[in-house]
This record gives C-alpha cells, structure tokens and sequence, in this order.
C-alpha cells in the first residue's frame, strides 16, 4: 500500500509568493526613509547614548535590517546630530548631539 505525504501546515509557499508581502510584514515597516532616522534619534536621545549593541538589539525587534538601520545612523551623523565616540572600554557607543531639542528634518 502506498504512503499518502503529508501536507506540512501552513504552507502557502509559492514561486510567486516572494513578489506581495505577507500582512504580518507590511505592519512592522516603519513609514518612509526618514521614519527610521527620526525613530532612532528619538531613541538615542531618550536613552542619552546606546552602544552599538543595544542599537543593533533596538532594530532587531523592530524588524529592521542593518543596511536600513546602519544607512540611518550614517544619515543622522551626516546631518550633524548623531555622534560615534568609544567609551572607556573601547565599545562603539552613539550619542546625539546638543541633546533632545535637535530632531531630524527630512
């Protein structure tokens, strides 16, 4: 008798479905190019500086990529409001300069 295969639960894959983004990931993008720099200032202004870890664990849980998240930071240091400075134990660390009153105009 031969084996029937089993279906695997919840795939929908197919050679198209890469083209239309799943409704789970159109919410976790943040709106527009200068949203991400906005959030992320907003965040290290907050916090008064992040090292570069907490800034890499920040964008993961937002869903962001390093290249949107890194093209952010270097925007927001283009334009003269984010800092990179080594602390005393030699770590990346990112601070915003001038304090909370600087935001990003895009």
């Amino acid at each position: 008798m031969p084996r029937k295969s089993k279906k695997e639960k919840g795939s929908d894959a197919s050679i198209t479905s890469f083209l239309f983004p799943s409704p789970g990931e159109e919410q976790r993008q943040v709106s527009g190019p200068g949203g991400i720099a906005d959030d992320l200032l907003s965040f290290i202004v907050n916090r008064g500086g992040v090292s570069k870890e907490e800034l890499m664990a920040w964008g993961k849980e937002r869903g962001l990529s390093m290249a949107k998240l890194l093209s952010a930071v270097e925007q927001l240091t283009a334009a003269g409001l984010l800092i990179k400075k080594l602390d005393e134990r030699g770590k990346l660390m990112y601070k915003a300069r001038g304090g909370s009153s600087n935001r990003h105009a895009t």
